[in-house]
């Protein structure tokens, strides 16, 4: 439901599954941790910062070492919108930066290639274009592995993330028309 546009629908379901998986193994178990990264991303698109916050506190080391690709995903992500949203965009871009180090420690290419776009996004908005472009290159290499056959299912995926990441960087250097 999160990926579909409908955090009210999947903050609906996954707030009773979290609640049971705390009450059954603890807040710290793989499964209510889990659930709350995704929960996380639901409830910050609902604008509940403090929420997705308290959720994700004292669990990310266990999404890091346990976590699906999707729950890291969405973790970190709310963690760097949520210091967007504080006006932090250093500790947002660190938080980018760590997902890209867990997704090469766990050679899971599609963490990185989201990492990387986020990253030129903001340096987009940012009006920075050197470092867009900079990080814009080390993503199109990084497309470049989705020809493997193994990873071919995420290649439209991140075939379209890479040109958002392009259009942004575009943007950020006055290019209106390669944007």
């Amino acid at each position: 439901y999160l990926w579909e546009g409908r955090p009210a629908r999947a903050e609906e379901l996954l707030q009773l599954a979290m609640e049971e998986a705390e009450r059954d193994a603890g807040r710290r178990s793989v499964i209510a941790a889990m659930l709350a990264a995704v929960l996380s991303g639901a409830v910050l698109e609902r604008n509940q910062p403090a929420l997705a916050r308290s959720l994700l506190a004292n669990r990310l080391d266990v999404i890091d070492r346990t976590g699906t690709p999707d729950a890291i995903l969405v973790a970190y992500r709310t963690l760097a919108d949520l210091a967007l949203g504080e006006d932090d965009e250093r500790r947002a871009l660190d938080a980018l930066v760590s997902l890209r180090e867990l997704g090469e420690r766990r050679r899971i290419p599609r963490m990185v290639v989201i990492s990387l776009g986020e990253q030129i996004r903001i340096h987009a908005i940012g009006s920075r274009p050197e470092t867009a472009m900079a990080l814009l290159g080390q993503l199109e290499s990084i497309v470049e592995q989705f020809e493997r056959p193994e990873l071919q299912p995420w290649q439209p995926y991140c075939r379209m993330k890479e040109a958002i990441a392009r259009a942004y960087a575009a943007m950020a250097a006055f290019d209106d028309a390669k944007a």
